[in-house]
């Protein structure tokens, strides 16, 4: 994994706080311009992935695993605060299944409105 992949995972699980979470994971703060940059391409994935569904179903699945958990009495934490790790998790990993071009999100018609107006 490269130094970039790894730095785009932790700005990745938030766009507030992902600056926060990179450094304190031990990458240096980039200019004020890149880091404008970076919250930036954060927005717009996490915008693309609110607006194609693929959050909802990554908060779903969160709630299935965290409901298994508590079913089998193997949940560590209170289910709210793993509901939103897990969630986080999934959007960070599927950002990175797409820019590693193991997966592709089809945005076919998705901004049709926006353009047509």
């Amino acid at each position: 994994m490269s130094a970039i992949d790894k730095r785009m995972f932790y700005l990745m699980l938030s766009v507030a706080e992902g600056q926060h979470y990179a450094q304190e994971m031990g990458f240096p703060p980039p200019s004020e311009e890149v880091q404008e940059q970076e919250q930036m391409d954060v927005m717009y994935r996490w915008g693309i992935f609110v607006a194609t569904d693929v959050y909802s179903q990554i908060v779903e699945t969160a709630e299935w695993l965290t409901t298994f958990l508590e079913h089998f009495d193997k949940l560590g934490s209170e289910a709210e605060q793993l509901r939103e790790v897990l969630t986080v998790y999934g959007v960070a990993l599927t950002n990175k299944l797409i820019d590693s071009e193991k997966m592709t999100i089809i945005l076919d018609g998705l901004f049709k409105e926006v353009i047509d107006e």
